[in-house]
């Protein structure tokens, strides 16, 4: 009888972990896809701030570039 129970016990906390470990991988899955939409809403924001500053530097120099 003893081994039986300990079968449950071994049985649900195996349960216990496999569920632990798919909560874990599911919320490593969502933080790579929160990291990844915030890289792309970064390098989005950092191309337009470069089109405007060109944009603002060539109405100052008259259409010279500084390269």
């Amino acid at each position: 009888m003893n081994t039986e129970s300990s079968k449950k016990s071994q049985k649900k906390e195996d349960s216990w972990w496999i569920k632990r470990h798919k909560r874990m991988k599911e919320l490593m899955k969502a933080q790579r896809e929160a990291a990844r939409k915030k890289a792309q809403m970064q390098e989005s924001v950092a191309n337009v701030y470069d089109t405007n500053i060109c944009t603002f530097s060539k109405s100052i120099t008259g259409g010279k570039t500084w390269q």
